[in-house]
Order: C-alpha cells, then sequence, then structure tokens
C-alpha cells in the first residue's frame, strides 16, 4: 500500500513555512469540507525557522537590514504585535548567551523596544525564527481543529524526487540511515540555495589548525567553542591569525560572533578577510533624509531604446561617481532600485530575460549593505589594526607549519600567487553557493538535473519554471531557486530576501489553494 499525501514540502524554512502560513490563512477561510493531508520533510532538528532564523544561527545574530526593510507590511504588523505580547520572554536566550555585543546591543535599542518602536532596529533574527514557528503552529491547529488538514514533520534528507505517473516518489534518509519512500501529488520543493564549494578539509583533518567550512554547521555555537579550543592550545597569541574567506554579510556575522565574547576575543591577534570585492557590505544609514539622484540612470530614462546591459553599466557610472563624491553607497540603493525597475519595464522581453539572468545580480553587487551594529565592530577592528581585507581569490592551496598554515591567494589587481604575511590558526569559509550546474555535493539537486525533473534555467542559480511556479507538472519551487525566471506571472533574478520570499509565496500558496484535492490511498 502506498499512502500518498496531498502536499510534500521538502524542506521548512523561509520559503516552505511562508508557503504554509499563506495557504493555511486561505484554507482556514474557505468553506471546503475536505481534509488535506500535507507531509514536511526537513533535514535538520529545527522546523519553520531554516538555519538563517533559528538556533543553529546562534543567539547573537542580526538580522542584516532594519525591520521595516526586512519584512512588509502587513506582515511587519503581525509580527510587533507578536513582539508586544511577548517582550517579557523573547529576550530570555538573548541575554543569556550573549556576550559584549549582544549587552552592548540591549543597551542602545532598550529605549526604542520599551516604546514599540521597532522599524529600525536590527534584530536578533533567533527572535523572528519564535516568530515564524508559532505563527505557522497556530495556524495549523487551527486548521487541525477544523479538519481542514492531517499533517506529519520527518526528520530525514531527501535525495531523490522522482516523477511516477501522475504522482511523485520522495527518498529520504532518515536519523539512522533508513532509506524511505514518500508518495505525493504535489511536491514544494523549498530548499534553500544551492550548496557551496567546500575548501578541501584533507590537510586539516591531519593538522592542528582549525578549518570551518560553514560556520551555521552543526550551528554557531559549537563552531565558536571549537574555535576558542583551538586557539587556547597555542603558544603565542601572534600565532592565534583568523583567516575568512569572503567579505559578505556572513563574514560580518562571524566578526561579529567571534567578537561577542571577551575571553575568546582575547585570544585572536588578527583577522585576515580575502576576497574577490576586497569589501564589505555599505553602511545603512536608517537615519538618511536627503535625495540622491542617479545622473546616468536618470538619463537613460531620455533614451527610447536601450538594453539591459546600458542599465548595468548606468548604475555601475552612479556607484562611482556616489564613491567619488564620498557618499555612503547604501545610501543610493533606494533611487537606483526604483529607477532600474522603471527602465526594466521598458525592456522588450529579450533584453528583460537578459536582465533576470545576468544583469540584476551583478548590480546586486554593488548593493550589498549592512547595519551599524556588524559594521562598527569591523571598523574598531581596523583602527586597532585587528583586521585586514585583501582583494583577492583563495587558491585552496595551504603549506603546513609548526604554528599553523601559510595560505597562498590570487592578487586580484596583479592576477599574481601571493602569500599571506601570517600563518592563521582558523579558516573559516564565507563564500557563497555554487550555480546549480556545479552542484556536485547536492545529490537531490544533481538527481533532479539529471533525470531531467527540473532543467536549469539562463542564469544557472535556478531551475526553470512556468507561471505557477512549476518546474515540472505538480513540481512547485520556491525560494532561492527561483533565481532567473521571466515569464507573464514572475520577474526574479534573486529571491533570498524575506520580503521577496513573503510576496512569492503568497502567489504559489494562491496557486495550490486553487488546486487542491482530495487525498488518495492506492493499494
Amino acid at each position: 500500500m502506498k499512502f500518498i499525501s496531498d502536499m510534500v514540502f521538502v524542506g521548512s524554512g523561509l520559503s516552505s513555512t511562508y508557503t504554509l502560513i499563506h495557504y493555511l490563512l486561505l484554507l482556514n477561510k474557505s468553506a471546503s469540507n475536505q481534509l488535506i493531508k500535507v507531509l514536511i520533510i526537513e533535514k535538520s532538528n529545527e522546523f519553520w525557522t531554516g538555519i538563517p532564523y533559528s538556533a543553529k544561527a546562534g543567539y547573537s545574530s542580526l538580522i542584516i537590514t532594519s525591520l521595516k526593510e526586512f519584512i512588509p507590511d502587513p506582515e511587519r504588523s503581525e509580527f510587533t504585535s507578536w513582539l508586544k505580547k511577548n517582550i517579557k520572554t523573547i529576550f530570555n536566550d538573548f541575554l543569556d548567551n550573549g556576550g559584549d555585543l549582544s549587552e552592548r546591543w540591549m543597551k542602545k535599542n532598550k529605549k526604542a523596544i520599551d516604546n514599540n518602536q521597532w522599524d529600525d532596529i536590527f534584530i536578533p533574527r533567533y527572535i523572528f525564527g519564535l516568530f515564524l514557528k508559532n505563527r505557522v503552529e497556530v495556524l495549523l491547529e487551527e486548521a487541525v481543529k477544523n479538519s481542514k488538514i492531517e499533517y506529519a514533520v520527518n526528520k530525514a534528507h531527501v535525495l531523490n524526487i522522482e516523477k511516477e505517473k501522475e504522482f511523485y516518489k520522495i527518498t529520504a534518509c532518515g536519523v539512522d540511515n533508513t532509506k524511505t519512500n514518500y508518495y505525493g501529488k504535489k511536491v514544494i520543493l523549498s530548499i534553500g540555495s544551492p550548496p557551496k564549494n567546500y575548501t578541501d578539509s584533507k590537510t586539516a583533518a591531519l593538522s592542528s589548525f582549525c578549518l570551518i567550512n560553514d560556520f551555521y554547521e552543526p550551528e554557531i555555537t559549537e563552531n565558536v567553542k571549537k574555535i576558542q579550543a583551538n586557539l587556547e592550545q597555542s603558544d603565542s597569541l601572534q600565532q592565534n591569525n583568523v583567516l575568512i574567506i569572503g567579505s559578505n554579510a556572513s563574514a560580518l556575522e562571524v566578526i561579529y560572533n567571534l567578537n561577542d565574547f571577551p575571553d575568546l576575543k582575547g585570544l585572536i591577534n588578527k583577522f585576515y578577510v580575502l576576497s574577490s570585492a576586497g569589501t564589505f557590505p555599505n553602511r545603512i544609514d536608517v537615519n538618511i533624509t536627503d535625495t540622491y539622484v542617479p545622473e546616468s540612470l536618470t538619463q537613460l530614462k531620455s533614451y527610447k531604446t536601450f538594453t539591459s546591459k546600458k542599465i548595468y553599466e548606468a548604475v555601475k557610472k552612479d556607484v562611482a561617481f556616489a564613491e567619488h563624491k564620498n557618499r555612503n553607497i547604501a545610501d543610493t540603493f533606494s533611487a537606483i532600485s526604483t529607477l532600474v525597475i522603471e527602465l526594466l519595464n521598458r525592456l522588450n522581453s529579450y533584453q528583460q530575460k537578459r536582465f533576470v539572468a545576468k544583469y540584476g545580480v551583478e548590480i546586486g553587487k554593488f548593493q550589498r549593505r549592512a547595519g551599524n551594529e556588524y559594521l562598527d565592530v569591523v571598523e574598531d577592528l581596523q583602527k586597532q589594526n585587528k583586521l585586514e581585507l585583501i582583494q583577492g581569490r583563495f587558491t585552496q592551496n595551504y603549506n603546513l607549519t609548526t604554528n599553523g598554515i601559510e595560505v597562498t591567494y590570487t592578487d586580484r589587481l596583479k592576477s599574481e600567487i601571493k602569500t599571506l604575511s601570517d600563518e592563521v590558526k582558523v579558516v573559516i569559509d564565507c563564500t557563497g553557493f555554487q550555480n546549480l550546474n556545479r552542484s556536485s555535493t547536492s545529490p537531490l539537486l544533481q538527481n533532479l538535473i539529471n533525470q531531467k525533473t527540473c532543467a536549469i534555467n539562463a542564469s544557472k542559480r535556478g531551475f526553470l519554471v512556468n507561471e505557477n511556479f512549476e518546474g515540472n507538472s505538480n513540481m512547485y519551487i520556491m525560494g532561492p531557486l527561483l533565481a532567473g525566471n521571466l515569464n507573464k506571472n514572475l520577474r526574479v533574478w534573486h529571491a533570498e530576501s524575506c520580503g521577496r520570499i513573503i510576496n512569492l509565496s503568497k502567489q504559489l500558496a494562491e496557486i495550490l489553494i486553487n488546486k487542491t484535492d482530495l487525498t488518495q490511498t492506492l493499494f
């Protein structure tokens, strides 16, 4: 006997959770008397939060933008109402587990918190995870009570999804390494971004230096302890240098967490940050009042015709000019984004596809931003000569020494191989995810591609979907894997921000509710 669920969610992070939230809101209001059977399969121990908003990301980690930008209304109002009701308990873990920086954060934001003024705060991310979990569980409880839904959650690692007639067979490996097949009429694939290309760990396993390929696995707290234990074994503070590969938001988060605790902070001699860009995200000023006018983009508006590449080049000029005038690049975000969308709407179909597949992401690289808490720590370290940014690419080669490892990198400006001036004891890889055609570390993605269940789109960052989010019939894609899609209902060059995912998941929920039917049991 095969039990077949109406819907199987593969992954239970932000994308899956918001799709289910919007679906349940519609289902609970409907007059339908059908019982919908739902299965949620998640590989981690935490359901409904995803890694960024779970305890795996630590209690000190903050959202990268202010709350008013992080979540759009009406969801922001739901969140702030929940914050107000739970204010006496939600910061308990934050205060119990945080260090000096967490204490500083609380002092800085206490007045705004007491006055229920959340919009300009960069909140601890796990708190949003608590809200998500509570929100979906309340809706599930209501749906179960009203006989609208029956659901189950399983902790397992999905290895393959295969089409079997009008159903899908989902093969997953459980905690005891036993493979189990599940069956669903519809599959919602929401597993986040493709995995990254890990730094080679063979040499690390044979030496005393500490390599962290993923700061969030198994969780930040364990990795912080691992790093501290390694540095405590050193004979000299001068040997305790930390190399971070990448200068993105994750790199900022690593630096912030490692400086939150005095005992660990005192063990670190210097941070080296190696990245192709050689810069951190730009500082966000929540109090910006003046109006920035992107001159090159504004001039492009007067042209009768232009290309997606011309939009990109205009943005590049406007950003360069703003830097020349010592303007904070983060302050240009709103004006540039508004004009880019306006110009994009005037492009023909081919040029819009080019923008979605390539230039939208390239423009996004000019608009990396972060809050004061993270960047204040970086600036303090730079003033003390305890942090050095290097524009270069890690060669994946390192030589063992008596004090750690000697690291080589390719200088991006001179295109030559150089050696880091100091040996390092800790390497933390914060590089971004791979393109789908290179996702060799994910059996699920490789199987979906090789079996032609899903096709990679032109951006190579996402799967090709139709206007109903389908990568295949009744197989729906949600979250970062939507990147690079353009059709009559979708125009997505990235789908990683919370606000974007909230809006996209609402669209998908409406499609799912219109296609709901009864569960079947086959013999």
